[in-house]
Order: structure tokens, then sequence, then C-alpha cells
């Protein structure tokens, strides 16, 4: 590595230096063949722009088919094109303004699209996700077994939850939300799975970093790796840190604990709900960050205060 690996190269058989060669008797033709046999030890990942010829021309000829899965709101369609695989977002918000039941309805919306979905949070309960996703489908509070008979034998083999629940507490963490990703990678590659919800970050931290920014650091590189290495969204739920006082609404710049959340994730989402009212039934989602496409902008769904679990279109300029 001193030299530089792209300077290097490797043969075969491998022996130690020229001498070698030499003493096991290897003739002037047979050295010549080894040497010019011989493989790059770095192959540096440059390639001409012919490589993507193809690819560019269908991005431009096919642009919809490089939006991704609609996330079931047009309003925000219209801004971020769509969910798409190989990319991570972070949705964040203080408490009791949405940000998990957002994430279940916006699941809801990707299942009605054959999407396989994994859900991933030790807080909720594995019966209460499967209502909740559910009643957000169904546009109404699941009241019946046979509604829940009908959504199970539906999705049975597009929706799947880690059962991950009770294994953390405030002072200890379970060995298995530590092999987080290996169950993302598991569900790829045995079920299918293109869309991953986590909930919360903070629940997945390695108790034993250094410091909470390290652990942050580190799990946000692991959701950009694994997005990209399996082809799938990772939706990553996310605390903002205390807010000022005066301050109504989290934004990208309150994510708790490092900047990386600001610089990793291809998209970042706000949401937030007036608590003080408590008959207001407004969500505004902001869009903090967009990478593929640059907009910022915010819509404004209803939540349906029946069912507690579904979101409508809301007037959007």
């Amino acid at each position: 590595e001193a030299i530089g690996l792209s300077k290097c190269f490797r043969v075969y058989p491998r022996l130690k230096d020229f001498n070698d060669y030499l003493q096991v008797g290897l003739s002037a033709e047979e050295f010549k063949k080894t040497i010019e046999s011989a493989v790059p030890m770095f192959e540096a990942p440059v390639c001409s722009i012919e490589e993507y010829r193809a690819k560019a021309k269908e991005s431009v000829l096919h642009p919809d088919d490089y939006k991704g899965w609609s996330t079931g709101w047009s309003s925000l369609d219209k801004i971020i094109g769509g969910i798409r695989p190989k990319e991570y977002t972070i949705v964040s918000g203080l408490t009791g303004n949405g940000k998990s039941t957002f994430s279940f309805a916006l699941t809801a919306n990707l299942l009605q699209q054959e999407v396989p979905c994994l859900i991933i949070s030790p807080e909720m309960q594995e019966q209460d996700m499967i209502t909740t996703i559910a009643s957000s489908m169904l546009r109404k509070k699941i009241a019946t077994g046979e509604e829940v008979d009908d959504f199970i034998d539906n999705y049975k083999d597009k929706l799947y939850i880690a059962s991950v629940f009770g294994q953390w507490t405030s002072d200890k963490q379970s060995s298995i939300l530590k092999y987080v990703f290996e169950i993302i990678d598991h569900a790829h590659r045995h079920k299918g799975v293109k869309f991953v919800v986590i909930d919360h970050l903070h629940l997945f931290l390695d108790a034993s970093s250094p410091s909470e920014k390290e652990a942050i650091d580190a799990f946000s590189r692991r959701c950009v790796q694994s997005a990209i290495s399996d082809g799938i969204h990772i939706w990553l739920v996310v605390q903002p840190r205390k807010l000022a006082h005066d301050q109504r609404k989290a934004t990208s710049r309150d994510l708790k604990g490092s900047s990386n959340l600001e610089s990793d994730p291809s998209n970042i989402f706000c949401v937030h709900r007036n608590l003080d009212d408590n008959d207001s039934n407004l969500v505004e989602i902001s869009v903090q960050k967009n990478r593929k496409y640059g907009t910022l902008n915010e819509v404004v769904l209803e939540y349906d205060l029946e069912s507690r679990a579904n979101y409508y279109e809301g007037k959007n300029e």
C-alpha cells in the first residue's frame, strides 16, 4: 500500500520475489507468461461514459420509470417524485406529531403497489402495527376479526415484521438490535423486501460506542450502505433534539446528535401537527431535503381523527 495498489500486480504462482521464480526452475517462456498474466491488485472503478449510454437514454425517454413508487399522495409525489430503491430517508418531528403513524400510512400505500415491506420497531407490539397499517389501508378503524383475516390473507407475503418488541429498555439493549442490518439483509434476500421502516433511531444505537455522535454516524453510514447494496429504501424515524421554548416545528437542523443525519440521507421529511388544538386534523409534511430533484416544499394532509391511522390529501397549491 505504501507503493500504491494501482501500481501493483498479482501473479500466479504466488511466490515471494523474482529470485523465488528463478529458484523453482521456471523457463524464460514460462516466466514471460507469468508476467503477462498478471492482474492488477486494484481495479479502479473508472469507466467510459459509453458504459452508461443505455441507462442515460432510458432516464431521458422514460423519466417516470425513475421516480420510484408513489407515496400515495400526489402533492408529495410532485415534490420528491416517489420512493426509490437505493435511497435512505429520515422522517422527524416532535413527539406526538405523527412520525410513526405517517410512516405506517406510507407503508400501507406501498403495500397496495405490491412493494414488500419490513417494519422494525422495538417500541410497538406486532399486533398494533398490523391493525394500524390495516386501518390506514381500509380508511377506517379496523373493528372485526374478519377484517383482520382479510388483511393478513392479502398481505402475508408482502408485509413482514421483525419480532423485536421489548428487546430494548432505557438501561439495556438486547443483542438482537445490534444485528438490525443483518435482519434487513435477510429480509431482502429471503423475503424480497424493498422498503424498510426503522422506528426509532435511538433504540438501535450501539451502547458500547465511545459517544452518541459516533454511534449515530456509524448507524447512518450503515443505512446508506445497506440501501445501496441491497437495492432497497430505508426509512428511518428520528427524534429531534429538544427545541427552544418558542420553536413549534422541528427542521432538519434539529436532528439529534450528528451532522451526518443531515448529509447522509437522500430525503428528509419533518412532520408537524398542532397539538394545542385537539380537533385539528391538519398535518404538515415538510420536505427539508430532496437530493434527486432539489425541490423543497411542504404539503398539508388531513389526519383521520376517527381511524387515527390514515391521511387524506389536503389542499395544496
